[in-house]
């Protein structure tokens, strides 16, 4: 009878690690946006050219003077969060999306 309660208490330790271990991987991928699933809108404003909804909140992301500063600047709200040398795999931009021509067709601070 021993060896079974010492198996389902194993069992359970080891579910419970499993469960630990998928939460610790969830929270680890929504706090690193590089790692997060995003699909990309495009907005009219050339120097901010892209806009997402995530978790609620609005992500935009701002082109910089590359190669002088890093490609993008990521976002969330009105703070900037994150540098971004390289589009991540996880993010989807939008169909049919250009790079955009310099010219400003939009207000210089990211949209609300």
């Amino acid at each position: 009878m021993r060896p079974r309660a010492r198996r389902t208490a194993l069992e359970r330790k080891s579910k419970q690690t499993a469960r630990h271990e998928k939460v610790s991987d969830e929270m680890a991928t929504s706090m690193n946006p590089m790692l997060r699933r995003v699909l990309w809108a495009e907005t009219s404003d050339t120097h901010f050219p892209y806009t997402a909804q995530v978790g609620g909140e609005r992500w935009t992301l701002r082109i910089n003077d590359f190669p002088d500063e890093p490609l993008y600047t990521l976002f969330v709200g009105q703070r900037p969060l994150q540098d971004i040398e390289e589009w991540p795999s996880t993010w989807v931009r939008p169909t049919g999306s250009t790079t955009p021509d310099g010219a400003h067709r939009g207000p210089l601070s990211p949209p609300q």
